[in-house]
């Protein structure tokens, strides 16, 4: 018989939870348009289907079935209601993909797939990790019908469950389905930072609650903007309340509070001193105060905490404050204690985040910045001592931007802030220093000693870009043991733009990756490849286009058209650049002399013009009978030009033999042999009277043992005669060097 009173029930829910969600700004799928359109135009159907969960779970096991959704029963557990916001989420995802859901009151309902969320029977004896953030899966069969049990160890665990099965959501035949796993999980690092970018990166339109729809997915749950606000002193700057800029930010940070704050995770609104305008911060001043003041309590009404980024801005001490604190350090705690008392008396839940003047150490020298008279060390000490325990300080590591921690320096920095430190990452050690979208980063794992992560509070990457990248390093930071950079990275793209996307952006990375040598800095000898260099950026931005053109909702979570832009300019500079052109001919011309001399193999050999060595006096022309051919020429050991270096990359590596060393050279006129050495790497490998003819071109060939070559090495020639002088003998001039591998 037909249950009225349940049919009103359930459509009552469901108009309720569709209010909510416009409420929140989660509008729901439109039925006019297919899965696969949205698939296309939609951002926010992102993380595609992949068939797994990004973080890598610790344990996790995925069924070969899948349970269908066209007719769920959300089952809800105590304490969690229909209204729940983290319910929200995975509804959301159940109706983009076509699904039909309808809460239940009895676990016996008739449904074709049952969603028990939370404390519900059949949770009963399922093993949550009893770790802060843990959450489990499983999926059984009962009679005809499926079920899919969530369960968290707290809010943010049954958080991470929902966000999960969101993953493993998709169409299939035209039906809306989940793939049956198990899974047991928990986070390795406590707090992961991520950073809310908001129109500048994801696109026009998009705001800070956008961002944090996007981080969510892959279970970030420090969320942090960072110099939302410059520290104005007169209402016509920016972001001075009432200004049209305070408006907006006001609105968007409201906004993402009611977004992220009934979730359970926290978000931080970053304050910078930026020293514009002529203005400088001032802790004795109760109008900058005030500033601060105004601001925290939108933030702290919203449900937000409060970052303070010092560093590079803090810098130098106002007038006001050295009389009457005398040092930055006394200034700064001041202000620091001040702010935390007054904002936990208003918001005892608020946390405090901030990136001091000193945020390294104790390897790197004082930054070129610092005018201040303050220790570092000292700087450090006090707020170990004298700030609050909870209030969290960020380091770079050893140095700004730090590669490589060890657990001298980690007991260094907690010994004087007297708490663990957050990690600011501010560079990758395996890139360089450009989003490649697709490399693999071996250095989330590789650039810190074992226990690193237990070592510290957080942990946060510098990213400006919503890429793999970001992804990659939360899904290390969520499961350090399981990190693998080849598959991070590849589902990470998966995620973003499909299964399907990531054999063309990677093939792009190759591209772009080829000519990382020159880190986009405009140097002859990239404008003797400019040529190559062109066509492979072409290539690479079509490759991106037509990943882009197939589903145009990726591309601001991608970034491809921001990863290009530098490339374009590149080859714009130097294609501007007539100086560069010059060499480029000039390079081209030392080739086919090169090729007369018998001395390169186009497609073998990796020929080095005198323009790309180091060291040496300054190129110039020379002219013998019937040629002209441009050097650099090197003195003795105790002269300004006494070496030449070249660096270049060893393909194909591991070498497959001895590698050799062709130079074109030429030594002074009268000039008794002198001695000279040749060394790869710092190593040897030829030392002995020069071979080169006295006044006229000779070609000498010298072999470097396999031992010595390493992927990417440095190429020494240097004169050992005991001379200072570089006007007339001893000197070597050099035309070329050209690197020969072992064989094709």
């Amino acid at each position: 018989m037909f249950n009225w009173q349940s049919y009103m029930r359930a459509s009552v829910w469901k108009w309720y939870l569709t209010f909510l969600l416009i409420t929140a700004g989660i509008a729901p799928a439109e039925n006019t348009n297919t899965v696969a359109e949205r698939l296309k135009t939609d951002p926010f159907m992102m993380p595609c289907y992949n068939g797994r969960i990004l973080p890598e779970p610790r344990q996790a096991e995925y069924g070969a079935d899948f349970c269908p959704l066209d007719k769920a029963g959300i089952l809800l557990g105590k304490g969690v209601e229909a209204s729940d916001a983290r319910l929200a989420l995975l509804l959301e995802r159940i109706t983009q993909y076509g699904g039909a859901y309808e809460f239940i009151a009895s676990p016996k309902a008739e449904c074709s797939t049952v969603i028990a969320v939370g404390d519900t029977p059949f949770a009963a004896g399922l093993d949550v990790p009893k770790r802060s953030e843990g959450y489990a899966i499983k999926s059984f069969q009962d009679g005809g019908r499926r079920i899919i049990v969530l369960q968290g160890h707290d809010v943010r665990g049954l958080l991470w469950a929902l966000i999960s099965l969101k993953q493993l959501i998709t169409a299939r035949d035209g039906r809306c389905v989940a793939r049956a796993a198990n899974v047991s999980d928990y986070p390795g690092v406590e707090n992961r930072f991520a950073e809310l970018m908001s129109d500048w990166t994801l696109g026009k339109g998009q705001t800070l609650k956008d961002a944090a729809r996007y981080l969510l997915n892959y279970k970030a749950n420090m969320l942090l903007r960072s110099y939302i606000f410059l520290f104005p002193r007169y209402p016509n700057l920016f972001r001075a309340p009432g200004s049209e800029s305070a408006t907006k930010a006001e609105a968007q940070i409201r906004e993402l509070g009611a977004f992220a704050t009934p979730l359970g995770v926290d978000w931080f609104i970053g304050f910078a001193p930026y020293l514009r305008y002529g203005t400088q911060f001032r802790s004795s001043s109760e109008e900058d105060y005030r500033y601060f003041m105004y601001w925290a309590k939108i933030v702290g009404e919203a449900g937000g905490s409060l970052a303070f980024y010092w560093e590079d801005y803090r810098p130098p001490l106002a007038a006001e404050d050295k009389a009457r604190f005398g040092t930055m350090k006394e200034a700064d705690l001041y202000f620091f204690n001040r702010i935390y008392k007054d904002c936990r008396a208003q918001f005892p839940r608020m946390k405090f985040i901030v990136c001091p003047v000193f945020y390294w150490g104790p390897k790197g020298g004082m930054a070129a910045w610092y005018k201040g008279d303050d220790d570092r060390d000292e700087y450090l000490k006090a707020f170990g001592e004298r700030l609050p325990k909870d209030f969290m300080i960020f380091w770079t590591g050893p140095r700004v931007k730090s590669y490589k921690y060890d657990k001298e320096d980690m007991q260094w920095i907690t010994n004087l802030i007297q708490r663990k430190p957050v990690i600011w990452q501010n560079g990758v050690i395996d890139v360089n220093e450009m989003d490649q979208l697709t490399e693999p980063v071996d250095g989330w794992k590789t650039m810190h000693y074992p226990g690193f992560f237990d070592d510290i509070a957080g942990y946060k990457f510098n990213a400006n870009r919503m890429g793999a990248f970001l992804i990659g390093n939360l899904d290390c930071l969520w499961n350090v043991e399981g990190y693998d950079a080849k598959r991070s990275v590849r589902q990470a793209v998966e995620k973003l733009a499909g299964p399907d996307a990531f054999a063309s952006l990677d093939r792009a990375r190759e591209l772009l990756a080829s000519h990382a040598k020159y880190n986009l800095t405009p140097c002859p000898k990239a404008a003797q490849d400019i040529d190559r260099i062109e066509k492979d950026v072409a290539e690479a931005e079509a490759l991106c286009t037509a990943v882009v053109a197939d589903k145009p909702a990726a591309a601001q979570w991608l970034n491809t058209a921001v990863v290009l832009a530098p490339w374009k300019k590149f080859i714009k500079d130097i294609r501007a650049n007539k100086t560069l052109l010059r060499y480029r001919n000039i390079g081209n011309a030392i080739e086919d002399q090169a090729k007369q001399d018998g001395a390169f193999i186009a497609g073998r050999d990796i020929v080095i013009a005198p323009f790309n060595l180091s060291g040496g006096h300054e190129v110039a022309p020379l002219v013998s009978p019937g040629e002209r051919r441009y050097a650099t020429w090197i003195y003795g050991s105790k002269s300004k030009y006494p070496r030449l270096e070249a660096t270049f990359e060893a393909i194909p590596y591991p070498p497959e033999g001895a590698c050799t060393v062709i130079i074109r050279g030429q030594a002074a006129y009268g000039q008794q042999p002198c001695r000279m050495q040749l060394a790869l790497n710092g190593k040897a490998f030829f030392e002995g009277p020069s071979p080169f003819k006295e006044g006229a071109w000779s070609t000498w060939n010298f072999v470097i043992p396999d031992k010595y070559i390493e992927r990417y090495n440095k190429l020494t020639v240097r004169l050992m005669d005991d001379s200072a002088g570089h006007r007339g003998p001893p000197y070597l001039l050099v035309n070329y060097i050209v690197i020969r591998p072992a064989r094709l």
